[in-house]
């Protein structure tokens, strides 16, 4: 009796398919398109939040300052900056595209370089101009760390780490 329910059922979907009735969407088996993503819609510079027990602050950290990111318009391409450590390191923006829920995927490429580098852009808070940049590099290290758009910096406690807690006597404090 299974048997037979089970034969039944197969041919009435058979006929639905054929009658074009309960098909299945093609719409629904194609990827979704990708919709690019407008960088000059995002402020053009951010200053990374420290975590901290009392909330998020702005640390200045004695030997490397703290990270910024700029997005960088030149001619009819972008250019993004991660900047204000040790090291400063440019990528070119090679496509921008939205993901769900208003992520912003950034792929790039070292400048002066062809290895490619992804970045993930996500709100955390539009109001409070918070989003998150996220990249894993070659190395496997993979940074999520939360930033604000700079006009908003005054808006968190500053922190500048006292230099002896760096170098020392070496430092001229006074």
């Amino acid at each position: 009796m299974k048997f037979l329910f089970i034969i039944s059922l197969l041919c009435s979907l058979i006929l639905a398919s054929c009658n074009g009735q309960g098909s299945i969407d093609d719409s629904v088996l194609k990827p979704m398109e990708e919709k690019a993503f407008d960088l000059s819609t995002l402020p053009k510079d951010w200053v990374m939040l420290t975590p901290t027990d009392s909330g998020l602050v702005v640390f200045n950290s004695c030997d490397g300052g703290n990270s910024l990111v700029s997005i960088l318009k030149n001619n009819n391409s972008y250019r993004l900056l991660l900047h204000g450590t040790q090291e400063d390191d440019e990528f070119d923006i090679l496509k921008t595209t939205l993901g769900a829920g208003d992520t912003v995927f950034l792929k790039a490429e070292w400048t002066n370089s062809d290895e490619r580098q992804d970045f993930k852009f996500v709100w955390k808070d539009k109001e409070k101009k918070h989003a998150q940049w996220i990249t894993t590099f070659s190395s496997g290290i993979t940074t999520v760390d939360i930033f604000v758009a700079s006009d908003q910096q005054t808006n968190y406690p500053k922190i500048d780490q006292p230099c002896k807690e760096c170098w020392g006597e070496e430092c001229d404090e006074r």
